[in-house]
């Protein structure tokens, strides 16, 4: 990968007209008890359409190829190419595992973007109360706080992950881990998601029977013994839904959202939707939360860790 073209003044400056929400478990709808506490916000136009769009060109020029290619129709300009998303097997090793996680990844590791994005987050951390951690057991577990450990000087991981989710992609209920550096001297005590793509607050009648299969779905999957007949009848379901969305000609985004649950049960969660410029910053201890599948459109979001 060559050097990224970075325009001087791009992500300079607060974002304007932004609004933040705290998240009170308690207080959605559905309430999630056990979650009292625990800690996630959204921060609304933190970027605007035009700086999410230049952000993911971006990301898909540093993985172009630079030549073009011709077949029998003639000379195609490049594409880029999105590897198919793993997950963390321990061990820094990575497994591709469909059953847990289908999207597209580009991976794109940028000290510039990175500090960029944190110079515009960093007053919202102050507001929040997480620039400085210190005693919060919910966040940082029982050990750091009876010992004392502070948490100083947050930057956010230079590892950024761009996905893209469409035709039925999604990520199952999972807790994030923390990021730990080389050295042993830094970890990740929160996750950042930016969406670049989605128009917000969806319509949960049109969603709820997608919701209802790919909650017996995620059911069959997790199960001792789980029916591969009646999965593969659940799919094929799915796939004639999502076929008759799409064949309305409409492609504003359906389904995709961050979903907090406790438990497996997808269908009863607190739903976070992707928003183009929206951030959610969610603490990684104990914070059960999935992917929606994807039912139409595409989703894309740029996922990393605060540190």
């Amino acid at each position: 990968m060559g050097p990224l073209n970075i325009r001087d003044d791009f992500l300079r400056g607060p974002p304007k007209d932004a609004t933040v929400h705290n998240i009170d478990f308690t207080k959605t709808s559905p309430p999630i008890t056990a979650f009292k506490d625990n800690f996630a916000a959204i921060v609304d136009n933190f970027m605007t359409e035009a700086e999410c769009k230049e952000l993911l060109q971006i990301a898909e020029k540093s993985i172009t190829p630079t030549t073009t290619s011709t077949d029998a129709d003639g000379p195609h300009s490049p594409t880029p190419a999105w590897e198919r998303a793993m997950i963390n097997a321990g061990g820094g090793r990575q497994i591709m595992s469909v059953d847990s996680r289908k999207s597209g990844r580009i991976i794109l590791d940028s000290v510039d973007i990175s500090q960029r994005m944190m110079d515009r987050l960093l007053p919202f951390l102050r507001d929040f109360g997480i620039a400085r951690v210190q005693n919060q057991p919910l966040v940082t577990g029982l050990g750091p706080a009876r010992r004392g450990d502070v948490y100083l000087k947050p930057r956010l991981n230079e590892r950024l992950r761009f996905l893209r989710y469409e035709g039925g992609d999604y990520f199952r209920p999972h807790w994030d881990g923390c990021y730990v550096t080389p050295d042993e001297s830094e970890r990740s005590l929160f996750t950042i998601q930016l969406y670049l793509s989605g128009e917000g607050e969806q319509d949960m009648e049109e969603l709820r029977p997608y919701l209802e299969l790919a909650e017996k779905e995620n059911a069959l999957i997790i199960g001792v013994d789980p029916d591969e007949e009646e999965l593969r009848k659940v799919a094929a379901q799915k796939e004639e839904l999502s076929s008759e969305t799409v064949g309305g000609g409409s492609e504003t985004l359906l389904g995709g959202a961050t979903s907090f649950m406790h438990g497996f049960m997808v269908k009863d969660s607190v739903r976070v939707f992707p928003k183009t410029g929206r951030i959610l910053i969610f603490q990684q201890r104990n914070l059960m939360h999935g992917g929606d599948d994807v039912f139409r459109g595409v989703k894309y979001t740029v996922r990393s860790d605060l540190i």
